[in-house]
């Protein structure tokens, strides 16, 4: 063989050597090492935060979008909210507690069908309690509404409902053209 032939054959090596290492270190780490200057948020807070945004956005069983309300209707149910947040706090650890034991028996061995069923039946009965509470707070903040607030959010909830519906509508067909191949309007 040649020396030029020597000389690719151990820059390829070479090149699959660390090409192997990057795409296994990619799989094999659980994050990516990321200097981030904030200190960790609790995990509780953030739920807290992001429960409130998925009320206020209208993702809470059926009661509509509440980020369509007025800010001073918002703020009926932002005060009911942060009136219940302690008890909110003990449901959300409770539910985490009934999904623990549920994780537990799944991985306890010897198998015991028994014990799972009882900790999913657990987990269930432990967020209807959560999803009872919540719709609870929900109708307590509505009652605290004038009718003219209950009237006017329910209204804009509806035009927001139909907006929704359209455009997701829109997105379908859309979608439906691109798989089609048609081309765009």
């Amino acid at each position: 063989m040649g020396r030029g032939v020597i000389i690719l054959l151990a820059v390829s090596l070479a090149a699959n050597v660390f090409a192997g290492g990057f795409f296994v270190g990619r799989i094999v780490a659980e994050k990516p090492a990321v200097v981030d200057a904030k200190p960790p948020k609790s995990p509780e807070r953030d739920h807290e935060r992001r429960s409130m945004r998925r009320l206020l956005r209208g993702e809470n069983d059926g009661f509509g979008n509440l980020a369509v309300a007025a800010p001073e209707t918002r703020a009926v149910f932002r005060d009911v909210f942060i009136e219940a947040r302690e008890e909110a706090r003990l449901m959300q650890r409770e539910v985490r507690a009934a999904r623990s034991a549920l994780r537990e028996a799944l991985a306890k061995e010897p198998w015991d069908r028994a014990a799972v069923g009882a900790a999913a039946t657990d987990v269930a009965a432990a967020q209807q309690r959560q999803r009872d509470f919540y719709a609870e707070k929900l109708i307590d903040a509505f009652q605290s509404l004038t009718p003219e607030q209950r009237a006017t959010l329910l209204q804009a909830q509806q035009e927001d409902f139909e907006r929704r519906r359209r455009q997701r509508r829109q997105e379908r067909q859309q979608e439906r053209k691109r798989e089609r191949g048609e081309p765009r309007r």
